[in-house]
């Protein structure tokens, strides 16, 4: 069974330094499981590894798609298991790094192949609720599909929208949908998760750092520099793109733009830090600042090593 080594954990916990140097140990290419890396010119604001220092470790998942698209989780699982095999195919292990949680279940997990949007159909969705209100949709959906409508907030317009899109463009309910995922090991994969845990405290502070470098490094010349009116909604609403696109467009000042940075930074750490304390399948190793990070390597490389080993 050939296998797929998983490096996660949150942000600022210092995954890419840790995947570098175990991709240099094990000959492995990254594949970056991170949304919004995968946009051109979105480069200082989601931390993106510099390929100039890289050369000899390929990555794979960065600047795939205009920043005037949207990418989703379909997408990156599609793409990212043509990349396992291809990968394989050359001889080296896979690592998908990243701190998306979504995106790394979408992977181990599998999702339904639903069909795509469309547009015509959600349009027509739209002008139901401006006639009838959104209840009356999630009532249509109650009637088709239960169980996914008891999952949706009834509030929720996009997820209805889409659950009502997809019964209408295949005939199928988004609940039997699910009932089609496919996992790894369902491919045919051994997969390893191994995650980089720190002292919330110091994640905390590893984010203040974090944000201040970004800005010290020119990240409100990248986010001016951007076409913020053919901007699509996913990178308008990243954490520090949109603070910034609000200061620029004079809704407050940088040092407020700064600060509201830091504050939905530790947001999003503690929103990972629930979803991966779910993934028990995760084997955490705790690093705190201070740490050599060819001893930390050391641990890790150890686990991998059994994991082949009791394979």
């Amino acid at each position: 069974m050939e296998r797929v080594l998983f490096i996660v954990g949150p942000t600022a916990s210092g995954k890419t330094e840790v995947s570098l140097a175990l991709a240099a140990a094990l000959d492995a290419e990254i594949i970056s499981a991170d949304s919004m890396q995968v946009y051109q010119g979105l480069d200082i604001g989601t931390a993106k590894v510099d390929h100039s220092r890289y050369l000899d470790i390929p990555h794979h998942m960065l600047d795939i798609i205009s920043p005037a698209q949207e990418f989703s989780v379909y997408s990156f699982r599609e793409q990212a298991l043509k990349l396992i095999k291809q990968i394989h195919e050359r001889g080296r292990m896979p690592i998908i790094v990243g701190g998306s949680g979504l995106y790394i279940k979408a992977l181990t997990d599998g999702i339904a192949d639903h069909p795509g949007c469309d547009e015509s159909v959600r349009a027509r969705f739209k002008q139901a609720i401006a006639a009838d209100g959104l209840s009356s949709l999630h009532e249509r959906l109650t009637a088709v599909d239960p169980e996914t409508a008891a999952q949706i907030n009834p509030n929720d317009q996009r997820r209805i929208i889409r659950a009502l899109e997809i019964f209408e463009l295949s005939g199928i309910t988004p609940s039997a949908w699910r009932q089609k995922t496919v996992s790894l090991n369902t491919l045919g994969y051994d997969f390893l998760m191994l995650g980089i845990m720190r002292d919330r405290k110091e994640l905390y502070a590893r984010v203040e750092q974090r944000v201040d470098a970004m800005i010290a490094h020119g990240l409100l010349d990248e986010v001016r520099a951007l076409d913020k009116a053919t901007l699509s909604k996913t990178p308008r609403q990243a954490v520090g793109y949109k603070e910034l696109i609000a200061h620029l467009n004079g809704e407050y000042s940088l040092d407020k733009a700064v600060e509201l940075m830091k504050q939905n930074t530790r947001h999003l750490v503690k929103k990972q830090l629930t979803w991966f304390k779910k993934e028990k399948r995760i084997q955490w190793i705790t690093v705190r600042d201070g740490d050599e990070l060819g001893s930390v390597c050391d641990s890790l490389l150890k686990i991998v090593q059994q994991w082949i080993k009791d394979d």
